[in-house]
């Protein structure tokens, strides 16, 4: 699965979501409506726009939703599993506040990152010190990064 983060933690929170639904004999689409906010949960305001449950209906109307084995796992071919699933998300996806960053100007004009972000191959600690170099006006081999592992945090 590609894109470490989003893709990952978005299937295993829907798949999560399935189990759920299949656990309290609710159809996995129902669970997500009666969830669905009418509110931003972190600001509380209504949202301008949000059509999901439109999206929802419109989705289980064109793909026969109500004609689907409801019974994970029932479906094979061959050595596969197969059926017909639901999952909401957006780009980027909005948690609760997550990522701290954490900047120590020295003395000797250099600049040390502590980030909680890691680095997996798609650029992240070169577009972080970049970035930090931008904004602060420094040489790019004033700053370090120092990103943080599952043992450490960053307290702010």
């Amino acid at each position: 699965m590609r894109a470490p983060g989003e893709s990952i933690g978005s299937f295993a929170l829907e798949s999560a979501v399935d189990e759920l639904a299949h656990k309290i004999g609710i159809d996995p689409i129902e669970l997500r409506l009666r969830n669905e906010p009418e509110k931003h949960p972190i600001a509380g305001i209504p949202f301008s726009q949000r059509d999901l449950k439109r999206a929802y209906a419109d989705g289980a109307k064109r793909f026969g939703w109500e004609r689907r084995q409801a019974e994970p796992g029932v479906l094979r071919d061959g050595e596969w599993r197969v059926g017909l699933g639901c999952a909401s998300g957006s780009f980027p996806y909005q948690r609760a506040p997550s990522a701290s960053v954490r900047i120590r100007l020295t003395l000797d004009g250099s600049a040390t990152i502590s980030c909680s972000a890691q680095e997996m191959g798609m650029g992240t600690a070169t577009v972080q010190v970049q970035h930090a170099a931008d904004r602060l006006g420094l040489p790019v081999d004033a700053i370090r990064l120092w990103q943080t592992t599952t043992f450490q945090r960053i307290w702010m």
